[in-house]
């Protein structure tokens, strides 16, 4: 493989010690995609990728989802990530990927602390958490996401409150809650989001889908909040309910 000097995508591989150590020589890769990545192959994934100066697409999938990859050094020109794996403390600081707009995060163990450092990214378009954030409470400030159209937040399991100021995520497009059954409220200040066009609520908390469900003559202060958003659907799996409330 060390020969493929030219070669500027590769995807999917399996992690090796030699395959790892071959990709140094592999400077010209665009896109790269790598799994089944173990916690000793980290130090030789990080030689690597730190030579490949024209990245702008990584995948790093880690074995079992769960494996901690330690010393990380992610390429500062990379645009779209996706990491499937805890990353370490010190892989954790993101403030340095200056041209990051897609991040895709699976089985990461964030928690309130560690999100805050999310909010450094100010240049992401689309942000998927899946089995990402172990914590209870997602804190969207004033000011943070200022280009994210896309937000989807899926399998947070302790979530059970999430809070967005006036001035966060002031371009949303498209919200989705998926599998967080903690959540029974919807987030306090979804007002603030006047360019929210799609709200999809999956498997959260009951009370929070019967309580859009409900459209009698009393006023409802939870459709009140999402009144200006164009497409509000929920969907409760274990009870076969699919509804689009507006």
């Amino acid at each position: 493989m060390r020969h493929l000097t030219s070669l500027r995508a590769l995807q999917y591989v399996e992690a090796t010690l030699k395959m790892l150590h071959e990709l140094e020589a592999l400077t010209e890769l665009r896109t790269f995609g790598v799994c089944n990545i173990k916690s000793e192959h980290s130090s030789y994934l990080c030689n690597a990728i730190t030579k490949m100066r024209h990245l702008v697409h990584l995948d790093i999938f880690a074995t079992g989802g769960e494996v901690l990859l330690e010393r990380l050094c992610l390429p500062p020109n990379v645009s779209w990530l996706g990491l499937h794996g805890q990353p370490g403390r010190t892989s954790m600081p993101w403030s340095h990927l200056k041209s990051l707009t897609r991040l895709q995060l699976s089985f990461s163990n964030i928690d309130e602390e560690s999100f805050f450092s999310l909010l450094e990214l100010h240049g992401l378009y689309h942000l998927e958490l899946f089995k990402a954030f172990v914590g209870k409470k997602l804190h969207f400030y004033s000011g943070s996401f200022p280009k994210l159209r896309i937000l989807g937040i899926v399998g947070c399991h302790k979530l059970n409150q999430t809070e967005i100021e006036d001035g966060a995520m002031a371009i949303l497009v498209s919200l989705l809650f998926d599998d967080c059954p903690e959540l029974k409220a919807l987030p306090d200040g979804i007002e603030h989001l006047r360019d929210l066009e799609d709200l999809r609520l999956v498997n959260t908390g009951e009370e929070l889908l019967e309580s859009l469900r409900r459209k009698g003559e009393e006023p409802n202060e939870d459709l009140v909040k999402i009144g200006h958003i164009r497409k509000v659907t929920v969907q409760l799996t274990k009870k076969n309910i699919w509804e689009r409330i507006r």
